[in-house]
């Protein structure tokens, strides 16, 4: 009959209903703002709704990290202190500096004090005969080597004192021969040269001017000059 028809209906349609997936609520749905388009997720048990800037973000939320302020802090301190520090490092450097200086000098004050210019000065006029020179020759050549030697005496108390700057060995007259009787006088010039440098440097006294002309450098001369020439701090070196 109908009834018994439309009953057979009712349980069909509740069978049906019942094998089917449950209609899931409002309070099933996650809504996120989005700007323009919105697409849905689901996860498990879940639906979502996120926008595509959000997408990634919707099953693995991560929080920005947190700045520790009194970290900042700090670490703002011992920049402060390290500045602080390379600066108080630069006075005393300019401070260690200047006691140097100051020892040097008074070390070549006390060295010059006890210093005597050893060489002999006084060259006989027959000691410059029996090199070949007669008569006049012979007067013209130890006059140039007199004037020479005076030349090379006051560079070398220059030099002891720490005050030369610049040094200039010229003969006046022709071109001076060696002779080995000058040999003490070019090693009295050699040892205030080494004093200058062990000393004067540190003041940034360079030689600003070493000039040596028409004046023979024997190979006995070149080999007390070498040495220290080489490491002498110097601006213009002439020969």
């Amino acid at each position: 009959n109908i009834k018994t028809i439309f009953n057979m209906n009712n349980n069909i349609l509740t069978e049906a209903a019942a094998s089917t997936s449950p209609r899931r609520k409002l309070s099933d749905w996650e809504v996120r703002p989005s700007a323009k388009k919105r697409i849905y997720t689901a996860s498990a048990n879940k639906k979502v709704l996120c926008s595509p800037a959000s997408r990634k973000r919707t099953y693995d939320e991560k929080e920005e990290p947190v700045v520790d302020i009194d970290m900042q802090t700090e670490n703002a301190h011992l920049k402060e202190q390290c500045t602080d520090l390379v600066q108080e490092n630069t006075q005393l450097k300019t401070y260690c500096n200047t006691l140097k200086s100051e020892v040097n000098a008074l070390t070549l004050q006390l060295e010059y004090k006890d210093w005597e210019y050893a060489a002999e000065e006084r060259i006989p006029l027959s000691h410059w005969k029996t090199l070949g020179f007669d008569g006049f020759m012979a007067e013209l050549f130890a006059h140039a080597v007199k004037g020479f030697i005076q030349q090379l005496k006051h560079i070398t108390d220059e030099l002891r004192r720490g005050e030369s700057t610049s040094i200039e060995l010229d003969s006046d007259f022709f071109p001076l021969r060696h002779a080995d009787i000058l040999l003490p006088h070019w090693q009295e010039f050699v040892d205030a040269l080494q004093q200058y440098q062990r000393y004067g440097h540190c003041n940034d006294h360079a030689i600003g001017l070493f000039i040596i002309q028409n004046i023979e450098l024997h190979p006995k001369v070149l080999a007390m000059l070498a040495p220290v020439v080489k490491t002498l701090s110097m601006k213009k070196f002439v020969l």
